[in-house]
Protein backbone atom coordinates (compact mmCIF):
# COMPACT_ATOMS: atom_id res chain seq x y z
CA UNK A 1 0.00 0.00 0.00
CA UNK A 2 1.84 2.99 -1.24
CA UNK A 3 -0.98 5.50 -2.33
CA UNK A 4 -4.08 7.19 -0.40
CA UNK A 5 -6.47 5.26 -2.74
CA UNK A 6 -4.89 2.12 -1.81
CA UNK A 7 -6.88 2.52 1.63
CA UNK A 8 -9.89 2.81 0.07
CA UNK A 9 -9.44 -0.62 -1.93
CA UNK A 10 -8.47 -1.94 1.33
CA UNK A 11 -11.25 -1.19 3.72
CA UNK A 12 -13.91 -1.85 1.13
CA UNK A 13 -12.67 -5.15 0.84
CA UNK A 14 -12.04 -6.10 4.48
CA UNK A 15 -15.60 -8.11 4.34
CA UNK A 16 -15.78 -10.21 1.14
CA UNK A 17 -19.84 -10.93 2.12
CA UNK A 18 -20.78 -7.91 2.67
CA UNK A 19 -18.58 -4.95 1.56
CA UNK A 20 -17.97 -1.80 3.34
CA UNK A 21 -19.60 1.50 1.58
CA UNK A 22 -16.35 3.54 1.20
CA UNK A 23 -16.56 7.38 0.93
CA UNK A 24 -13.66 9.42 -0.46
CA UNK A 25 -13.18 12.25 0.92
CA UNK A 26 -11.03 15.55 -0.32
CA UNK A 27 -9.71 18.18 2.14
CA UNK A 28 -12.60 20.71 1.13
CA UNK A 29 -15.14 18.33 3.05
CA UNK A 30 -13.55 18.44 6.64
CA UNK A 31 -15.25 21.16 8.35
CA UNK A 32 -14.05 23.02 11.73
CA UNK A 33 -17.61 21.94 13.70
CA UNK A 34 -15.71 22.40 16.86
CA UNK A 35 -14.91 26.07 16.82
CA UNK A 36 -18.93 26.11 15.43
CA UNK A 37 -20.70 23.63 18.31
CA UNK A 38 -19.17 25.59 20.70
CA UNK A 39 -20.70 28.64 19.57
CA UNK A 40 -24.10 27.30 19.14
CA UNK A 41 -24.14 25.04 22.62
CA UNK A 42 -23.40 25.22 25.89
CA UNK A 43 -23.11 22.17 28.82
CA UNK A 44 -23.89 23.01 32.47
CA UNK A 45 -20.84 22.55 34.31
CA UNK A 46 -23.14 20.85 37.34
CA UNK A 47 -25.76 18.09 36.92
CA UNK A 48 -29.29 18.34 37.21
CA UNK A 49 -29.13 18.00 40.91
CA UNK A 50 -26.13 20.24 41.21
CA UNK A 51 -23.57 18.13 41.30
CA UNK A 52 -20.37 18.79 39.12
CA UNK A 53 -19.28 16.35 36.63
CA UNK A 54 -16.13 15.69 34.75
CA UNK A 55 -15.87 14.09 30.90
CA UNK A 56 -12.89 11.91 32.26
CA UNK A 57 -15.52 10.17 34.74
CA UNK A 58 -17.86 9.32 32.14
CA UNK A 59 -18.40 5.62 30.72
CA UNK A 60 -22.09 5.84 29.06
CA UNK A 61 -23.59 8.64 27.11
CA UNK A 62 -27.13 8.71 25.85
CA UNK A 63 -28.61 11.62 23.13
CA UNK A 64 -32.58 11.66 22.52
CA UNK A 65 -34.19 8.45 23.82
CA UNK A 66 -33.16 6.40 26.68
CA UNK A 67 -34.43 3.72 28.88
CA UNK A 68 -35.39 5.61 32.58
CA UNK A 69 -36.30 2.91 35.61
CA UNK A 70 -39.67 4.71 37.04
CA UNK A 71 -39.02 4.82 40.94
CA UNK A 72 -42.76 4.65 41.74
CA UNK A 73 -43.26 1.57 39.62
CA UNK A 74 -39.57 0.64 39.15
CA UNK A 75 -40.10 -0.69 35.34
CA UNK A 76 -37.79 0.69 32.75
CA UNK A 77 -39.65 3.31 30.40
CA UNK A 78 -38.05 4.86 27.00
CA UNK A 79 -38.31 8.43 27.51
CA UNK A 80 -37.55 10.90 25.19
CA UNK A 81 -35.02 13.77 26.75
CA UNK A 82 -34.13 16.18 23.26
CA UNK A 83 -32.62 19.07 25.87
CA UNK A 84 -30.04 16.73 27.85
CA UNK A 85 -27.54 14.53 27.47
CA UNK A 86 -27.67 11.32 30.29
CA UNK A 87 -24.76 9.89 31.67
CA UNK A 88 -23.29 7.25 33.58
CA UNK A 89 -19.99 6.72 35.50
CA UNK A 90 -20.42 2.91 36.06
CA UNK A 91 -20.25 0.09 33.82
CA UNK A 92 -23.60 -1.20 34.95
CA UNK A 93 -27.10 -0.56 33.21
CA UNK A 94 -28.53 -0.79 36.47
CA UNK A 95 -27.13 2.48 37.64
CA UNK A 96 -28.99 5.30 37.19
CA UNK A 97 -28.79 8.06 34.83
CA UNK A 98 -26.95 11.63 35.57
CA UNK A 99 -28.61 13.87 33.49
CA UNK A 100 -26.71 17.28 31.96
CA UNK A 101 -28.57 20.79 31.18
CA UNK A 102 -28.00 21.35 26.64
CA UNK A 103 -28.17 25.44 26.03
CA UNK A 104 -28.78 26.66 23.16
CA UNK A 105 -28.25 30.18 21.80
CA UNK A 106 -31.04 31.35 19.84
CA UNK A 107 -29.00 33.65 17.70
CA UNK A 108 -26.63 31.37 16.21
CA UNK A 109 -26.74 31.55 12.77
CA UNK A 110 -23.13 30.71 11.27
CA UNK A 111 -21.76 27.06 9.53
CA UNK A 112 -18.86 25.75 9.73
CA UNK A 113 -15.67 26.28 7.45
CA UNK A 114 -13.55 24.41 5.94
CA UNK A 115 -10.89 23.44 8.53
CA UNK A 116 -8.26 23.27 5.81
CA UNK A 117 -7.05 26.17 3.47
CA UNK A 118 -3.66 25.34 2.49
CA UNK A 119 -2.03 21.96 1.52
CA UNK A 120 -1.06 19.64 4.84
CA UNK A 121 2.56 19.48 4.69
CA UNK A 122 4.31 16.46 5.98
CA UNK A 123 7.37 17.00 8.34
CA UNK A 124 10.24 16.15 7.07
CA UNK A 125 10.69 13.46 10.07
CA UNK A 126 7.42 11.78 9.35
CA UNK A 127 8.41 11.03 5.68
CA UNK A 128 11.85 9.64 6.81
CA UNK A 129 10.09 7.45 8.99
CA UNK A 130 7.95 5.41 6.99
CA UNK A 131 10.26 5.94 4.10
CA UNK A 132 12.62 3.28 6.31
CA UNK A 133 9.34 1.57 7.15
CA UNK A 134 8.48 0.96 3.43
CA UNK A 135 12.12 0.54 2.45
CA UNK A 136 11.89 3.87 -0.29
CA UNK A 137 15.16 5.81 0.36
CA UNK A 138 15.00 7.04 -3.48
CA UNK A 139 11.91 8.43 -2.54
CA UNK A 140 13.00 10.18 0.36
CA UNK A 141 15.43 12.13 -1.46
CA UNK A 142 13.03 13.08 -3.86
CA UNK A 143 10.41 14.40 -1.73
CA UNK A 144 12.84 16.21 0.30
CA UNK A 145 14.71 18.17 -2.02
Amino acid sequence: MFLPEDWFKIVREANLRKPFEVTQMEQKNFMAWKSDLEQKYRLDKKDVNGNPWHLREVHWLNFGWGDEINGATGETVLRYHPGEIWMRKGLFKTEPWTKIKIHTRANHTTTPVELYSDKILLKAGKIKRQGRQWGMKNLISVILL
